[in-house]
Order: C-alpha cells, then sequence, then structure tokens
C-alpha cells in the first residue's frame, strides 16, 4: 500500500458512495489492525487508512481534497454497456431462456510513457512425451518470444516433468544473452505433473523484484495431469488475486482440453490447441501485443439476480474466448488501450409468481485496477431489469446479439455432439455434427466442415471421436467467435 492517495489507501474509485467508503475502511482496517497483525509495519498503514477514512467520509475535507486533482487525472477511462436478447419477458408457466451481452470498452488512448513491463514465465513439460518434434516447436518459439519483448521486459522459465526447476529466473530481455541457451538443451524425461510446474512458477513470479505489475504465465504440455486438479484450480484462482492470468498450450492429442480450459478461465486466461508450430507462434504473437497494451488487470463483473433467475453458461467473446464459471463473480481477465471485453450470459428464468412485475437479471459491477494512472481503482455500474408482460409478443434481438448468438450455436453443438459420444448417443452425436458441417459450409469454413465429416467417419468406425480431431473441431469452432461482428449500435 505505498499510496498517498486516499483513494488508493482504502482500494476504491474516484466516484466511490458514502457506504462504498465505510465498506472499505471496514475491511482493510480489519486487514491492518496492530491488534490482528503481527507486523510491526501495519501500524503506519493503519493510520494511513484511518487518515483516508476521516477525510473521505466528510463532505467538506473530501471536496477540499478532491480540489488537488485535475479533471484529467479523475476521468474514468472506460465505458460498459449490456444488450439483451429481449426488451420484455412473458408470464409463463415454462422455464425461459434471456441473453445478455455485455460489452466493456477501455474509452482511453494508449501512452507508451504509462505501459510499464511486461514479465512473463514459460512453465514448460518435458516430461518423456514431449520428445521429438514438441519440444522442438517449444524451442523455436522461444527464440520467437524473446524477439517480441522489448529490453525492459522480463522472463523466467520453469521446467517441469515429476518434479520442477528453475531452468532461467526473472531477467529482462536486454540481460539475457547466453541464457536462452539453456531452453535449447532440455531434454525430455519423468512423467507429468502439472502443479509442480505450475506452483514453481507461481512462486516465481510472486517473488520477482522487479515490481512489473503485468505478470502472465503460460503452461505448454502435451500431457493429462493426476491427482492434483483441484490444487491447480485453486492456485489459479489465488494468481487471479494477484492480477496474473495463467495461459495454456495444448500439445498433441492426448491432453486435458476440459481442464485446461477450466484452469485457465479461472484466472481470466484461456487455453489453445498447437496443432502446428504456426498455432503457437500465432497464440503467443497475440498475448505478448495484448500485455504490451494493457490498460487494466483484474477486470471482474460481481452481481447479484433475483432468485428466479439461474446463470445457465457464461461465454467470453472477446478479447480471449474460453467458457467462463457459472457464477455472479466471473474474472473477465485483463482490458487493453482500444479494446474491449465482450461477455454473453444465458440466463435460466424459472417460473414467475403472477404478482412480479418486473425482472431483475443483474445487478452489480464491474471493477478493476487500471495501470499508470493516478487513480488505480475503476468501477462501472450496470443494472438491467425486464419488465413482465401477461402476453406473449415475438421479439426480435438486436444484430449483434444475433450474430454472437448465431455463432455461440455452432460452439454449443460440437460441445452437445461431445457429451452425446460419451453417452453413447451415437445417432444424436451424428445428426448434430452434420447439421453443424452444414452450416460451417454455408458460411465457408470448408476445412473444418471437412474435419467435422472425417470424425462422423470416425464415429461410424470406432464410436468415437479421434482425439485430435476432437480438440481440431472444439477450437476450430471457438475461433468463429472472434470472427463475429460484435460493435454495439
Amino acid at each position: 500500500m505505498a499510496s498517498d492517495n486516499y483513494y488508493n489507501i482504502l482500494s476504491i474509485p474516484f466516484d466511490a458512495t458514502e457506504q462504498e467508503i465505510r465498506d472499505a475502511y471496514f475491511r482493510e482496517a480489519r486487514r491492518y489492525h496492530p491488534d490482528a497483525n503481527p507486523d510491526k509495519s501495519v501500524k503506519d498503514i493503519f493510520f494511513q487508512i484511518q487518515d483516508a477514512f476521516s477525510t473521505l467520509t466528510d463532505p467538506e475535507k473530501r471536496k477540499q481534497y478532491d480540489y488537488r486533482f485535475t479533471d484529467q487525472e479523475t476521468q474514468i477511462g472506460t465505458s460498459a454497456k449490456v444488450s439483451l436478447s429481449q426488451q420484455t419477458i412473458p408470464l409463463l408457466d415454462e422455464r425461459q431462456l434471456v441473453y445478455s451481452l455485455l460489452q466493456i470498452n477501455c474509452d482511453q488512448e494508449i501512452n507508451t510513457k504509462n505501459i510499464p513491463s511486461v514479465e512473463i514465465c514459460l512453465v514448460i513439460d518435458r516430461s518423456t512425451s514431449m520428445k521429438g518434434s514438441r519440444l522442438v516447436t517449444v524451442k523455436k518459439n522461444f527464440d520467437y518470444i524473446v524477439s517480441q519483448l522489448r529490453p525492459s521486459d522480463l522472463i523466467s522459465v520453469i521446467v517441469f516433468s515429476d518434479r520442477a526447476e528453475v531452468l532461467i529466473s526473472p531477467t529482462r530481455i536486454g540481460d539475457l544473452g547466453d541464457a536462452r541457451r539453456k531452453v535449447s538443451e532440455i531434454k525430455p524425461f519423468g512423467a507429468t505433473e502439472i502443479f509442480k510446474g505450475l506452483d514453481l512458477g507461481a512462486s516465481v513470479l510472486r517473488k520477482s523484484n522487479f515490481g512489473s505489475p503485468i505478470k502472465s504465465l503460460f503452461l505448454l504440455t502435451d500431457g493429462h495431469t493426476y491427482g492434483d486438479e483441484k490444487n491447480c484450480f485453486q492456485l489459479a484462482e489465488d494468481l487471479a488475486n494477484d492480477g496474473i492470468r495463467v495461459y495454456a498450450m495444448g500439445f498433441g492429442d492426448e491432453w486435458n482440453d476440459e481442464f485446461l480450459d477450466q484452469m485457465t478461465g479461472l484466472s481470466g486466461g484461456n487455453a489453445g490447441f498447437a496443432g502446428n508450430e504456426k498455432d503457437l507462434f500465432d497464440f503467443f504473437k497475440e498475448k505478448i501485443s495484448y500485455s504490451m497494451n494493457q490498460y487494466a488487470r483484474k477486470v471482474i463483473l460481481e452481481f447479484k439476480s433475483d432468485e428466479e433467475v439461474d446463470i445457465n453458461y457464461a461465454f467470453r467473446l472477446q478479447p480471449e474466448v474460453n467458457i467462463m464459471p457459472q457464477s455472479q463473480s466471473i474474472n473477465l481477465g485483463s482490458l487493453s488501450y482500444g479494446q474491449k471485453i465482450i461477455l454473453i450470459l444465458e440466463f435460466l428464468i424459472n417460473k414467475l409468481p403472477y404478482s412480479k412485475k418486473e425482472l431483475l437479471l443483474m445487478d452489480g459491477k464491474v471493477h478493476m485496477e487500471s495501470l499508470g494512472r493516478e487513480f488505480v481503482y475503476e468501477r462501472r455500474l450496470v443494472k438491467v431489469s425486464l419488465p413482465i408482460r401477461t402476453s406473449f409478443e415475438k421479439e426480435t434481438p438486436p444484430p449483434n446479439m444475433v450474430d454472437a448468438m448465431s455463432r455461440l450455436t455452432l460452439y454449443r453443438m460440437q460441445e452437445k455432439a461431445r457429451k452425446e459420444v460419451e453417452q453413447k448417443s451415437l445417432g444424436a452425436a451424428s445428426k448434430h455434427l452434420k447439421s453443424l458441417a452444414s452450416k460451417l459450409d454455408a458460411q465457408g469454413d470448408r476445412d473444418l466442415a471437412h474435419t467435422i465429416r472425417l470424425e462422423l467417419e470416425e464415429l461410424k468406425t470406432h464410436e468415437k471421436f479421434s482425439l485430435e480431431g476432437e480438440k481440431r473441431i472444439k477450437y476450430g469452432t471457438r475461433s468463429l467467435l472472434l470472427k463475429s461482428g460484435l460493435e454495439q449500435e
């Protein structure tokens, strides 16, 4: 808490309400009270918290305090807007689905002087299964990663199998020198225990004393991990609280895509499929560029809904496509200058009481920590409700919602087919895959449609997907979501 800004000391935005100031004071006071915290340095921090509270809860003192800041310093750099699939909801004796498209824009123009250094940690699987072309691909891309970073940026490298070690400790790119040779000398051996690699990588990023607020962990693996999945999930959540995103890239066809999707999603990151060297190249290019232009980190949506409303599905469409936790607190990752975050939510509306006149879908806020600004904490309020009507009238969703929903339908169609194959409902799976292939042909995605038809033959012969084909369909349909025209009108 090295700050003399009262708002930052209490971790609140400049436009915080009096109740928010009080809530923040009690939260921080409990954390730093000398009676509860044995650390001797907390005494001064506690006095700062008291001073901030005393000033910001007194209207006249707060007004005088705020005079020291310019309009430019206090300007909020983001905006938020919500689109709905319908503007009203009928009173029916059955459950209904309503879709919400939340878009968060960064309205600030980039100022390169305000962009801090970027720190990334590569966690490389060197188990026996990575031998050959997979490890060669990783080694080649390491030189590319280094070339994309600035001299002031930092990199560290962890290698793991059934044990983990630091290959390169955090080092500025300008000082890397011969250290990159260590990556070219990685030799494969042992089994795959992902948590050991992640845990060591997390420790390296947390202990790094270079002070970069933009940190990312990249996991490169080709295998399953067994027995440590819960530890990996918890670690991802902890890293998210530290503002550190986790990304993952899977090689070959045996890695656990559902595990990597869930783990990275908890941190605000995402996972990808390295079908070839270019896939890995493009993955790093996108992530590094996004990190270098980062405006804010720890972008979190928190909201509440009426008791008749359940979250059925949550999917981040931009900037990094991923399934998100079905929760009323969703870590959306980070926001870059001139970019946007787009989240689509599917709400399941249970039977409504006849006395109810309005349904609250979402009442909450998107809050974040901005970088390089006088005021670190920023938030946008979001509140959406629908009037309830007694008659049914068909409504046409806005064009951006129609586009997003149609592309998401393609992705969910392959999700449904995968589950049906697991349940041995091969007829239903084949029907959904044929429909998916036809829709892809119609919009010009013939390569992906061809992959699906090959998998239909695989189902006939072996009653299951090929491991590689299954992943190509999943990540291929997922990539279609990036092509959608989702600009708000």
